[in-house]
């Protein structure tokens, strides 16, 4: 993974830059998730590695093929 894609976006409902966790590790998995306490929606994502979980973190509508 390049430094471009592991760039984390900020929060699409704040602005906030998202926060990296090991909150699952006993589970083997990272989070990340926006903690601001103004945050109204305070959204989260799971993956196997925090290259996982950061890139499913930056997908944002117009990102996914609506196709399939």
């Amino acid at each position: 993974m390049d430094e471009e894609s592991t760039k984390i976006k900020p929060c699409p409902f704040c602005g906030v830059v998202p926060t990296e966790s090991d909150i699952l590790a006993s589970y083997g998995l990272k989070v990340v998730a926006c903690e601001n306490r103004d945050c109204r929606v305070k959204p989260y994502v799971v993956g196997y590695t925090l290259e996982e979980a950061v890139e499913k973190w930056n997908i944002r509508k117009g990102d996914i093929d609506n196709d399939k």
